[in-house]
């Protein structure tokens, strides 16, 4: 799945949603594979919503990373990239 996403692509695709989609089928693979590990290799219990949880927090700390760097832009590439965001 993680290697097929790569080719993921939309037609006319003026706002990067090939792009955010990648990113997203990228961050769901990582949460579900760090649960998978959890439960083979530590033998703990998982449920859904702890894998929910993980995968939000990712998306947090991604989310919470871009926008601290874009302190260190210059003012109109922050605006641009704030906008993208």
């Amino acid at each position: 799945m993680i290697r097929g996403a790569a080719a993921l692509t939309f037609e006319h695709n003026m706002n990067k949603d090939s792009e955010r989609l990648r990113m997203l089928i990228a961050m769901t693979v990582w949460a579900i594979w760090k649960s998978k590990i959890k439960v083979s290799i530590q033998n703990q219990d998982i449920t859904p919503n702890e894998t929910t949880q993980l995968l939000k927090g990712l998306l947090t700390d991604l989310v919470t990373k871009s926008w601290n760097a874009m302190r260190f832009m210059e003012a109109d590439k922050r605006v641009r990239k704030q906008k993208k965001l």
